[in-house]
């Protein structure tokens, strides 16, 4: 998070949210213009007797912000991890 705070001139909470870049060397862009709320994913493998039985998308993160196309710089997102109890109460009858 250091490293994604000296990007910002903002206070960055390690709680409630995280930053991210591409890990190719060739893609520098990382959020850009209309970006905001969508998710950061991954993929979530099983493995049954060391063999992927299959893979499920997880959200992480939701879009939040970056500096222009974030050129070079990691794009700041909101960790939804931290606010999974929230949405669970939100959501449950």
């Amino acid at each position: 998070m250091s490293s994604c705070q000296a990007s910002y001139d903002l206070p960055l909470s390690a709680e409630s949210q995280m930053c991210a870049k591409s890990y190719r060397e060739d893609i520098e862009q990382d959020l850009c213009y209309g970006d905001s709320g969508g998710g950061l994913q991954y993929m979530n493998t099983d493995l049954v007797e060391n063999e992927v039985v299959y893979k499920t998308p997880v959200v992480a993160a939701i879009t939040s912000f970056g500096i222009g196309c974030a050129y070079g710089v990691p794009g700041v997102y909101v960790n939804v991890n931290h606010y999974i109890n929230w949405m669970e109460a939100m959501i449950s009858p």
